[in-house]
């Protein structure tokens, strides 16, 4: 390489960095690092979540710089998905909050749907009985739950949603 393409691929971000020395690593069948940087994940991670199709594009077209889609599986799995309030979705309004010039404004919409009654033991906990988030012993006692009780945060000034929480629950009533 010439000075000139040296000193422009010195001004490239980390993320196009390490996208373009994956691709090189790939060119000359070298081994390629093993863990992608922040950046390059939360790109890939976006690029898929937008258009999965151009994901594979991509993907396709510069060989293994990116990430395959079960990695981006794997990724999405360390999200806790148990009923009640999530760490993951207070941490994302928190940042959502801070990251906003203009105050925002919700509104909190409550509600209550049926869903199948079927009880599962997946080796270490019993799922589908009832479930209001709180640390309980797991009971077999405990009707099963005929209801999810949802809480959805809705940004009254910008637009977006958010659902916060959601319990298993054997109906609701006005008490």
């Amino acid at each position: 390489m010439d000075e000139d393409a040296i000193q422009i691929l010195a001004t490239v971000s980390e993320v196009n960095k390490e996208f373009l020395n994956r691709q090189l690593a790939s060119a000359k069948a070298t081994t390629m690092p093993s863990t992608f940087s922040p950046e390059l994940r939360t790109f890939a991670l976006i690029l898929h979540f937008y258009s999965p199709r151009a994901y594979e594009y991509v993907q396709s077209t510069f060989g293994l710089s990116l990430p395959h889609q079960r990695t981006l599986s794997r990724w999405y799995q360390h999200i806790d998905g148990a009923p009640g309030f999530t760490k993951e979705t207070i941490n994302a309004l928190k940042l959502k909050i801070e990251n906003t010039s203009f105050p925002l404004f919700f509104s909190l919409i409550m509600d209550e749907m049926s869903i199948r009654q079927h009880v599962e033991f997946d080796g270490k906990e019993t799922h589908g009985l009832i479930n209001l988030g709180f640390d309980h012993n797991d009971d077999d006692s405990l009707p099963l739950a005929k209801d999810a009780f949802i809480l959805l945060l809705v940004c009254i000034n910008a637009h977006f949603k958010l659902p916060i929480g959601y319990f298993l629950c054997d109906g609701l009533s006005s008490n």
